[in-house]
């Protein structure tokens, strides 16, 4: 004889209830106040809880300079979900501090450097540094103050510095001073900037020049990545004007434009596809009584790979100087073969020239190497000119902000 019973599942789930965002509670401050953490947190009080929100917040204080550690966390108190508080755990790291450096880049050779740093500039928690690198081609010398940013996500900066250039057969002496106005968010950077340099300009076989320009700039940049230290995917936009008058302490009239596009997108479980697209113009009626910052050249990392950086622009004696209009563009597929390592192939193309007319199309192509280090990919890529044939190696960092 066959028996049948039946039995009824009832299946109860309480999720409890809503949490938001109640005060922060703040240990570990000994120097600083705690409206400096305040003007941190992507979130305001009565807001609802977001784990997401918890993680940026964290992120934002871990990327300044004032502290070691952070820990940020809620009490998983149901009877305070109204007002959940958050807790906000810090240890200050000592507030001056002096580093010693070296590197390599395939764009400016070898590199040494000096820096002192100061977080807690004038007991207001501002940043002071004071740097000296020495390179190969490139020798700096730079002071500055930045602000920290208040409950609008906007902070000041000003700097000096002093800086010899020689590439190309291109010698510059560059003094410098800026002011600049920046708001910034995690995904959003929009920047004024003022900006006075006068440039010693030493073409080989050609005349030398000394040029000086006041001008004001403003700067867009927007970016969703999905990590911003290894992409997949995500994208990132720049546009830059500038420009000076011979009005106002400038040599030349002049306004500058610039633009860049970074795409990534990936393809199966292990590879990514990159494109890269950037174009400048500088409107005026010359090049010169322009300093070479608000001009353009190109070649190298970052630009047509398989040509020597900043190779490509307008022949002055035995120089080769900044033009007026620029424009490049890279292809490049990466498949990553283990957890950290993997292999590119990429495709570069450009262009610098005093005008649009006179841009002869310059292409470079290769593969390489790659490793995820803990700073983000590493590049290691051996790139042939279509013009010339020739071989050259770049090394470099492979995501630039």
């Amino acid at each position: 004889m066959l028996f049948r019973s039946t039995a009824a599942l009832r299946i109860v789930i309480d999720s409890g209830p809503a949490f938001y965002f109640g005060e922060l509670e703040i240990t570990g401050l000994e120097r600083y106040d705690t409206e400096m953490i305040e003007n941190y947190r992507p979130f305001r009080t009565g807001d609802p809880y977001s784990k997401e929100l918890m993680h940026l917040f964290q992120i934002a204080l871990q990327s300044i300079p004032h502290f070691g550690n952070v820990s940020v966390s809620i009490p998983p108190n149901t009877e305070k979900h109204a007002a959940v508080p958050v807790y906000v755990s810090v240890t200050e790291t000592k507030a001056q501090r002096i580093a010693i450096g070296g590197g390599y880049s395939s764009n400016n050779g070898a590199r040494a450097e000096l820096n002192f740093s100061n977080h807690n500039f004038l007991h207001r928690a501002w940043n002071f540094n004071t740097l000296l690198r020495l390179e190969q081609k490139r020798q700096t010398f730079l002071t500055g103050i930045n602000t920290l940013p208040d409950q609008n996500n906007i902070y000041y900066a000003a700097s000096a510095s002093l800086q010899r250039t020689d590439i190309r057969d291109l010698v510059t002496v560059r003094q410098r001073v800026d002011a600049a106005r920046i708001y910034q968010t995690r995904n959003l950077q929009r920047q004024y900037a003022l900006s006075w340099q006068r440039e010693e300009k030493r073409p080989d076989g050609a005349i030398n020049q000394t040029n000086e320009a006041l001008a004001f700039d403003w700067r867009f940049r927007y970016n969703v990545v999905d990590d911003p230290v290894n992409i997949r995917r995500g994208n990132i936009s720049e546009v830059r004007i500038g420009g000076g008058t011979e009005l106002i302490f400038s040599d030349q009239d002049f306004i500058r434009t610039y633009g860049r596009q970074q795409n990534w997108w990936p393809i199966g479980k292990n590879g990514v596809i990159y494109l890269r697209g950037e174009a400048g113009y500088t409107f005026a009626a010359s090049r010169f009584g322009i300093p070479q910052e608000y001009l353009f050249r190109a070649g190298g990392i970052q630009s047509v790979r398989g040509y020597d950086f900043l190779s490509l622009g307008v022949q002055e004696g035995n120089a080769i100087v900044g033009g007026r209009a620029m424009a490049t563009g890279t292809i490049e597929y990466t498949h990553w073969f283990m957890q950290n390592w993997g292999a590119a192939a990429f495709v570069d193309a450009g262009s610098a020239a005093d005008s649009i007319k006179d841009m002869h199309l310059f292409v470079g192509y290769g593969i390489g190497p790659r490793w995820r280090s803990p700073a983000g990919p590493l590049a290691l890529d051996l790139a042939r000119s279509h013009e010339t044939g020739t071989l050259r190696v770049h090394f470099s960092m492979v995501v630039n902000f």
